[in-house]
Order: structure tokens, then sequence, then C-alpha cells
């Protein structure tokens, strides 16, 4: 889909909700928006010759809003492209089925009257709203259909309130969630997409849920965290709706063992509790690189609770070796195993790869304690370990090998096995440690770049 036909069916949408066109500076202010580049309001005022402030504050809200209700979720300057491109796959995609069908395709040359004859026929029905917040574009998206299946079974034919995508930094869990939203659009009347990465108040977001789920603009009272509580909840008994909160590991305490709000934060565990615990016809989704200690209270095969920890992408993750155009295919399955098959670590690494090594795994992998920017991923992932887990990482990763508990115990120096379980607990907790087993016994490991970033780390302090 290019720029052209966005505005086409841009204009179509508008001109079916309101019975006009989109003006010559609103086709302009989309086009802008449309570029990956999206330039500001000010710069866009310049380059047509407009005041900054009548854009920024009259035309821009205004056309937004008219969007956000021609679309049926809400539209912004930032995800104008995102929200177009959904509403079209969802008319291309509805029209697969009917091979013979006389209907126009969607383009630049498209009358208006053509493109609404689509809409009319194939959009979805004007009760259904989303709002995907600041999700991502999933249009490339790598493997995990056995997940999407999996997750489609539990929302749609188990009926599950509460399931929670983990695994450590960079698997996926955010781009799964979306496209799982995706997919279930025609099974929910609302869908709503957040991410927690800065933190919001629990009461912010249960007051923005609220908000649109009663289709309100503002919600005016202030009320208390437990009638905002029992407020959603009658909201998602009422219309079903799929939620989806990503990051969820944003508001807990770092510095801590898992399961640990930060202060002001406990209300999101009473969230978790009451969206578990309670009926309602809606779902909720949360991704995390922590396991809630809620979601292990409360999870369950024959309960409406479910938890999926994403493991590496298998041979899927060669893709993206390919799309980096790296050489030594001999090599790529032992350098996916080395990363465990991480998506966001594979893409970061081929970037390096191509750029410093000539495109050369082989290069690459003599170079075994190099981790390129994905170092950062881990880095924020090990600033929230407690001091007892530091250690217990540390001592498997000078090991680099897998150990019993009764090894890792005497290497920590502690007196009791009940005072490795936590820490081994909580690492489990946060997809940080591996277990083997030999023979009866368990033995615990690192994954390998997890194991690589730990000894250097060791080594700098040196």
């Amino acid at each position: 889909m290019d720029v052209e036909e966005a505005l086409a069916l841009a204009n179509a949408l508008v001109f079916a909700e309101s019975g006009e066109h989109l003006s010559d500076l609103q086709q302009a202010l989309l086009r802008e928006s449309w570029s990956w580049q999206r330039l500001s309001y000010e710069k866009i005022a310049e380059n047509y010759g407009y005041s900054p402030t009548y854009l920024k504050h009259d035309v821009g809200p205004k056309l937004w809003k008219l969007l956000s209700k021609s679309l049926g979720e809400k539209v912004s300057k930032t995800n104008f492209r995102a929200a177009i491109e959904r509403r079209h796959n969802l008319v291309t995609s509805s029209l697969q089925p009917a091979a013979n069908s006389q209907l126009p395709a969607v383009d630049s040359k498209t009358t208006t009257s053509q493109v609404a004859e689509l809409i009319d026929s194939h959009s979805v029905s004007p009760n259904r709203c989303q709002d995907w917040g600041d999700s991502l574009d999933v249009s490339v998206f790598y493997g995990r259909q056995q997940e999407l299946e999996q997750l489609q079974e539990w929302t749609v034919s188990q009926n599950c309130r509460l399931l929670a995508l983990l695994g450590m930094a960079g698997i996926g869990k955010t781009s799964l969630s979306v496209k799982l939203a995706q997919q279930l659009q025609g099974q929910f009347e609302l869908i709503i997409w957040r991410s927690l990465r800065y933190a919001p108040s629990v009461e912010e977001l249960l007051a923005d849920i609220i908000a649109f789920v009663s289709n309100q603009q503002e919600i005016h009272s202030i009320i208390d965290l437990h009638s905002q509580l029992a407020q959603v909840l009658d909201c998602l008994r009422q219309r079903r709706c799929l939620l989806v909160l990503d990051a969820w590991e944003a508001v807990l305490q770092a510095g801590k063992l898992t399961g640990c709000y930060r202060k002001g934060y406990e209300g999101y565990g009473d969230l978790l509790k009451q969206l578990g615990e309670l009926p309602h016809s809606s779902c909720l989704v949360i991704t995390s690189r922590e396991k809630p200690r809620e979601i292990a209270l409360l999870e369950g095969e024959n309960r409406p609770v479910r938890s999926l920890e994403l493991k590496g992408l298998g041979t899927a993750a060669l893709e993206i070796l390919r799309e980096h155009d790296l050489s030594d295919q001999p090599y790529w399955k032992d350098f996916c195993l080395a990363w465990r098959g991480n998506p966001l670590a594979l893409k970061i690494v081929s970037v390096t790869i191509q750029d410093f090594f000539g495109g050369s795994v082989s290069d690459f992998l003599k170079n075994s304690m190099f981790l390129g920017d994905f170092e950062y991923l881990l880095f924020e992932q090990f600033e929230r370990l407690s001091e007892l887990e530091k250690q217990a990482v540390y001592c498997l990763a000078i090991a680099q090998k897998p150990i019993s508990r009764y090894q890792l115990l005497e290497a920590m120096q502690l007196a009791s096995i009940s005072q490795i379980l936590k820490p081994l607990e909580s690492l489990s907790r946060r997809f940080l440690i591996e277990q083997v087993k030999q023979g009866h016994e368990t033995m615990f490991t690192l994954p390998p770049v997890v194991m690589k970033y730990a000894l250097k780390q060791d080594s700098d302090q040196e």
C-alpha cells in the first residue's frame, strides 16, 4: 500500500462518515504523517505556508477525531499509517474468498464511490472499536504459528480471562501480542492495546480503560481504586473486550526477588487477581519479562488463567539471517542456537556482522565475547536482579556447565538449600536460567548469551 492508496481509502472513509471529502490541507497532513520521517507540525507548517499553531491545535485534532470515528479506533499523527494499513488489510483480506468478486481494488485511481462500496460491504461492524495505542508494526512477522494457534484456542474456544506471554528481553512477546490481537479482531467488540513501559499509575490506566469502553472522552469524577476496579470489571462484563497490557515488568520492583510491585503500583496486582478470579466475558493479555506472582497462583490447565513462555524462533530464525544477507550458511544453525533463536538479538547482531565482519557468521563466532547492542537489553534485565540473584548468575557463569543446586550452594557459600531455592525460583521466573536433567537430578545453567554477558561483566569488574 502506498501513500496514494492510503489517501484514497482515508478520503472514502471520511466521506462515508461525514459526507465531505478531505481538504487539500488535510491530505497534505496525512501525506506527511504517512512518511516514516513524520515531520513535526512546525516543519509541515513551514513547507505548506500555514501557522504551526493552526495545524497543531485546530486542523490536526479535528482530522484525527474524524479519522478515529471513521476507522473505529483511536488515530493520531503517529499511528495513522498503521491504522489505515490495518483497515486496508481487513478490507482486502475479506475479499480473498470471493475470487470472482466484481468489487474494485483500492488504489489511487479508485473513485470514492467504489471505495465506499468496498467499505460498506466488507468493513467491520461499526460497533467494533479499537485503540491500538503505540503498538508495533508487525507487517514483518516470523514464525510463531503454533503459539498463535494455542493462544487463540485459549482465548476463543476455552474463554480464558487472563493470559500471560512471558520470556526474556527480545524474544518477541510484544510482536506476538499485536499479531494475536489483529487475528482476534472478529471475536471481540473492543480491542485496547497499551504499553506499561513508562509505568502509568494503575488509576490512570483504569480511567483510560473506563473512558474507552464506556465511550466517554474523560472521566471527571475522582473515585478510589476499589471503585475503579469494580467499574472496569462491570465494563468488561457488559462488552466483550480484548485488553492487552505490554511490558508488565515495568510496574514490578527492581532489585528484589520477583513478585513485588513498585511502591504505589500494588493496584496492578489487584487488577490481575480480580480479572483472573471473577467471571467476565473479556480477556486480559499481558506480556512480561517476569512472571507475576498472581499468574503463578491462578494459572492451571482447567482454569481460565494461562501463561505461555516464549522460546526461540527455531528454523524461522534463519529467515532473519537470510534477510540480512549473511554468509557462511553452514554456521547459521549454530549461530541461532547460541542466541537461542532470540529474534531481536539476531536482528541486532546480524547488522553488526554485516557492518564489521563482512557478513561472515564464522568470523563473528570467533569473537565469542561480543554482544553488540543487545548488551544494553541484558543490562536492563540484570539491573532488576536482587544481589542474591546476581551472585547465583555469576557462579553459574563461572562454572560454564550445568551444576546441581548443592554445587551452587557451595559456590555461593550459603548455609542451607532453602537459601538457594529463592534466587533459583526468581531467576526461573525471569527466564534467565535453564534446567537440565541428568539422570534423576536437575542441574542448572545459563543460556549462552546470558552466560556471555555475565562473564563479560565479571571480567570488567576485575
